[in-house]
Parts: structure tokens; sequence; C-alpha cells
């Protein structure tokens, strides 16, 4: 069962049904050659638009997680999350994405931010936010440079994952590299909560899946927060 104070399901019929034969594998490139084609398509206005209720959104949330978190008032609560490129969520934020959730929660909650570097055999690193440190990739990702000194994964309570889209069970569609998924089946714990990042129109009504794709239970947009049951 769905809870949400917001929209979802836009791209309804966009993908049409899966045909018998096809390999999963085909289905998700299916899917993502036409989200990404869609968020190509979207303005600039509506992004910024979508972006200045971004953070209001992903606070609340986290506000409420953290009530459900074991930890002291003045200990900092350990957010990891990412740097929004292009047309993602995020990446029209005023002011930079992830000061201003910081500058937000500030205001809350004691936190501090960790951001993801890619390393070998598809796995991430974490490292402290610091916006000086920051190399770009050949992807044309903002990430860690080699003197930045990872942090424990392990330290992590709530973590801002993102994707191309989330279905009504809360499973992923990410962008094929495997890494989020890795990153989240490692970390189990029922003091760790992982927030789904998606744009309004990119919950659907299924997405296609495999057995090691991972389900979240909440999921925020710009227009509200989504509640899954999961797994």
């Amino acid at each position: 069962m769905q809870q949400s104070d917001g929209a979802s399901g836009g791209y309804d019929g966009a993908f049409g049904s899966h045909s018998a034969g096809n390999s999963i594998a085909d289905h998700k490139k299916g899917y993502r050659r036409r989200i990404r084609r869609m968020r190509r398509e979207l303005s600039d206005a509506t992004l910024r638009a979508w972006d200045e209720q971004l953070v209001a959104q992903l606070v609340t949330a986290i506000d409420d997680i953290a009530t459900t978190l074991q930890r002291t008032d003045d200990e900092p609560l350990v957010i990891a999350t990412y740097l929004p490129v292009a047309n993602e969520p995020g990446a029209h934020t005023p002011d930079g994405f992830i000061p201003s959730l910081l500058s937000a929660l500030d205001e809350r909650i004691p936190c501090r931010a960790v951001i993801p570097r890619v390393e070998d055999k598809r796995q991430l690193s974490w490292h402290p936010w610091s916006p000086d440190s920051l190399v770009t990739t050949s992807f044309g990702i903002r990430e860690p440079d080699k003197r930045s000194t990872p942090a424990p994964f392990d330290n992590v309570d709530i973590a801002i994952v993102p994707a191309l889209a989330y279905d009504l069970a809360g499973y992923r569609l990410g962008q094929g590299g495997g890494y989020y998924d890795r990153a989240l089946a490692a970390r189990q714990s029922s003091f760790f909560h992982a927030i789904g990042l998606v744009h309004p129109h990119e919950i659907l009504p299924t997405v296609p899946h495999d057995d090691w794709d991972v389900q979240l239970t909440t999921v925020v947009t710009a227009l509200g927060r989504h509640r899954f049951l999961g797994s």
C-alpha cells in the first residue's frame, strides 16, 4: 500500500507492457532510455520550481526518521547523499543542494554529510562533504579527490539515494552500474534508513527488477513523501 502527500504515476502508459521473451535487462534498458529522454525534455523553469520545494520535503522526512533512531541529542546525524548534476532532482536547488539541505537541517538536528566516490569493482567509498576537495570525473560527476579520507558507511544513519524511477513496491531503477544496490545491500540495520529521490512523475506503477534489486520504503519528490511497504 502507498501513502503519499504528492502526485505519482505520471508516466502511466508511457512504457507499454512487458513483452514475453525480452530479458529483465532489456526491459531496464528500455525504461532508462525513455526516462532519460523525458528528463532531457524538462524545462529549466520546471526543474527550478521543483527543486525549490525539494529540500523542504526532504527535511520533513529526515526529521521524522531521526525520531526513530537511537542517538543522543548532541550526536550528529550522519547523512549519505550525492551531488546532483544536469537534470537530476536537486541540481537546480538555489545555493546548491547539499549546502541548502545542511543549512535547513541545522536548525533542527545536528548533522554532517558524506558523499560517494566511485572505486574499483563497482564499489563506492564515502567521504566527508567538503566543497573545496571536489573533482569532476570523465562522466561529469563531481566527487571527492584522492586526498580525501573515507568514512565508514556503517556510521551512516540515513542515505539519500538517486534513481531514474521507483515503483509502488519501492523497487528502484538506477542508472545501471549497481553501485547503490551493493552499498545498500551491505548496510542492513533497523537503525539505518534509505530515502529515494526522484522527480514527481517518476514513481511508476511498476519497474522491471531483479531478485537482487533493493526495495525502499520511503521516496521523496518535490511534491511530497511516499511510503511503501517494501519487502
